[in-house]
């Protein structure tokens, strides 16, 4: 079970006592009574200095709760647009292109145009959150659009990245103006 302290520590972004209660011996991944670990815990409430550590030390990036949810998935619900970008890395850092995040989402990482994308495909909502980054001024974006407006091709990428990292089958119709193609893996 989490003990609080370290529940409480990365809820509330206390860099120095997580550290502290991991190197005393707790068990990083150690699991609240829903299956969230503090990495969870601390990308949820957008705790950027205490996700980092928590990776640094050598958190489960991909750890999933009883729910589905990665600490991932959970900071780009809350558009925790620098969680994101640290988790992202630390996927890449892990030799990730695209990442399962949980059993109904993946996500990957590009440039494209000056800007660096972080794509995250929510099969279980039908929707894309794209975080931008413009790679020289620094500006940041968040966009959301549901699967009836991205492309087919994109959308069978994301579909096969999901089976093979173990996620459930997707079985779903995009519609378009003019046709409605049905997708299944």
């Amino acid at each position: 079970m989490l003990p609080s302290e370290i529940r409480d520590a990365a809820h509330t972004g206390k860099k120095a006592e997580l550290e502290r209660l991991i190197k005393a011996g707790l068990d990083i991944d150690t699991r609240d009574q829903y299956e969230q670990t503090a990495l969870q815990f601390a990308a949820h409430d957008g705790q950027v200095e205490a996700v980092k550590i928590l990776i640094e030390l050598g958190a489960d990036i991909s750890a999933v709760s009883a729910n589905g949810s990665t600490a991932l998935s959970l900071a780009t619900e809350r558009e925790r647009t620098q969680v994101v970008r640290v988790l992202k890395d630390a996927f890449r850092r892990a030799g990730y292109g695209w990442s399962a995040n949980g059993k109904d989402e993946v996500c990957r990482t590009r440039e494209y145009w000056g800007r660096e994308l972080t794509e995250v495909f929510d099969f279980a909502e039908k929707e894309r959150v794209t975080f931008s980054k413009n790679l020289e001024t620094g500006a940041e974006s968040v966009c959301r659009d549901s699967f009836d407006s991205i492309s087919s091709n994109t959308l069978h990428l994301a579909a096969v990245e999901l089976c093979k990292g173990g996620g459930e089958n997707y079985t779903g119709t995009v519609s378009k103006a003019k046709s409605s193609q049905k997708l299944t893996f």
